[in-house]
C-alpha cells in the first residue's frame, strides 16, 4: 500500500469511529431522557397515592372520634 491509501483508510476509520461515537451518544441521551420522564411520572403517581392515603387516614381518624353509641346510618 502507498502512503495516500493508508492515510485515506485512516481518515475513513476516524470518520467511522467519530460517527459511531456520535450515534452512541445520541442513544445514551435519548435513554436518559426517557428514564427521567419515567421517573418523573412515577414520582407524580406516588405523590398522588400518598395524598390519597393521607386522606384515607384522616377519614379513619374521624370515624374513631365519633361517639360509640351514635348510628348515623338510621337517618
Amino acid at each position: 500500500m502507498n502512503d495516500s491509501t493508508e492515510k485515506s483508510e485512516r481518515d475513513l476509520t476516524d470518520t467511522l469511529i467519530t460517527g459511531l461515537v456520535g450515534v452512541g451518544a445520541a442513544w445514551a441521551r435519548h435513554g436518559l431522557t426517557i428514564g427521567r420522564t419515567s421517573l418523573q411520572a412515577s414520582a407524580k403517581t406516588l405523590e398522588t397515592t400518598a395524598q390519597l392515603l393521607g386522606k384515607l387516614a384522616e377519614s379513619f381518624a374521624k370515624v374513631e372520634e365519633e361517639p360509640a353509641g351514635r348510628d348515623d346510618s338510621a337517618c
